[in-house]
């Protein structure tokens, strides 16, 4: 019997084990957090070398029109938390308006920025996070309208009469998952889309060909942030994973401003400015933020009282609780001798029952002989 399993399926950690023992304290349902990698392990990209993605409108369009939250309650029972940052749960996330020190990283580029970089509240706390459903619909349409974006003979076209089209090239069956119920708000859209869900030669080729419209990918950062910033947002990122095809001014200066940060308050400052600008250019739709690792595990162990916040603790500084140990194994012995009895009664009742049905066709057939005789 295993002591600890690690729970990826958010069915079965919502309702896969038994409840009762959970509130009994004898099985442990646990969320072990450590700051390793912060961000979002899976981000829609939207290609920037395809035309049609380099208006900022089109893609908070886009954006609108992904409902996270519906998709996490429906599909993945609310397990996941809602992206809140680019560098979700840190200090590194931008909150409220922008320091003194964020403007002045970002004023040099106020011309290339929306002005809501500078004026209005990113992510959650923005009025952009407060339009669902129908309502993010609507507003998606007139930004689309406002790019020149209109419904014609059925379908979302340009002035020359294109059609608006959005190829998603998916490797798994939980993205393409997502993308599902995002196709048929597209569709409500005027937008036609095509989902290709391939094997992993064929899907990293087409990433290195650039031969998608959009495309998840993982914005996870290590923290402090490294290498990855530069890989995953710098133009001269050439690879697969700058996944968005991103070639912007403005984030090659930020990004650099965050690898080349020489204390915590610059490193704060640029990557509060880089959040804000990620967030209000809308080049990813941030949809999985990296997040604890849940685990579930008989309560047999014993753990310090504070956690270490940057390394998993496990299992190197927790200990076997012989007191805890002798009770779980009290609760499965009773537990294994309960459903013994069950078995043992349900096993005589089917003997019984076989006798009886025994009893009444010999009664019956005896029924008929003596009709018969008669």
């Amino acid at each position: 019997m295993l002591d600890i399993f690690t729970e990826s399926n958010t069915a079965q950690w919502v309702s896969g084990y038994d409840q009762d023992k959970i509130e009994r304290g004898v099985l442990r349902q646990y969320k072990q957090h450590w700051l390793q990698y912060v961000g979002a392990i899976r981000a829609l990209g939207f290609n920037q070398e395809k035309e049609r993605f380099t208006d900022v409108r089109v893609r908070e369009a886009l954006t609108l029109a992904f409902d996270l939250k519906w998709m996490n309650d429906v599909l993945f029972y609310g397990v996941y938390e809602m992206p809140g940052s680019y560098f979700h749960g840190t200090y590194l996330a931008a909150t409220g308006l922008p320091s003194a020190a964020e403007i002045g990283l970002l004023e040099p580029y106020r011309q290339q920025l929306p002005e809501r970089v500078f004026t209005t509240t990113p992510f959650a706390a923005s009025n952009h996070a407060a339009l669902k459903g129908r309502d993010a619909l609507i507003e998606a349409r007139r930004l689309l309208v406002r790019s020149g974006w209109n419904i014609s003979d059925g379908a979302l076209r340009n002035a020359a009469g294109a059609p608006f089209k959005v190829k998603f090239l998916v490797s798994d069956a939980e993205a393409q998952a997502m993308l599902l119920p995002y196709q048929k708000r597209l569709r409500r859209l005027g937008i036609s889309s095509e989902i290709r869900l391939l094997e992993v030669a064929q899907y990293v080729n087409l990433l290195r060909k650039g031969d998608y419209d959009a495309v998840f990918g993982s914005l996870a950062f290590s923290l402090p942030p490294a290498a990855e910033v530069r890989a995953y947002l710098h133009s001269s990122s050439q690879g697969i994973y700058n996944f968005a095809r991103l070639e912007s001014p403005v984030v090659d200066a930020l990004s650099d401003r965050v690898m080349n940060a020489g204390s915590r308050e610059s490193l704060t400052a640029a990557t509060r400015a880089l959040d804000r600008v990620l967030f209000w250019q809308f080049y990813f739709v941030p949809a999985r933020v990296v997040e604890p690792a849940r685990r579930m595990m008989w309560n047999k162990f014993g753990q310090p009282s504070t956690v270490a916040p940057y390394v998993s603790g496990f299992p190197a500084t927790w200990w076997w609780d012989e007191e805890k140990a002798q009770r779980v194994e009290q609760v499965l012995r009773r537990s294994t001798s309960s459903l013994s009895d069950l078995d043992d009664r349900s096993e005589q009742g089917g003997k019984s029952s076989s006798n009886r049905s025994d009893t009444t066709g010999l009664d019956f057939y005896a029924g008929e002989d003596s009709l018969e005789t008669r």
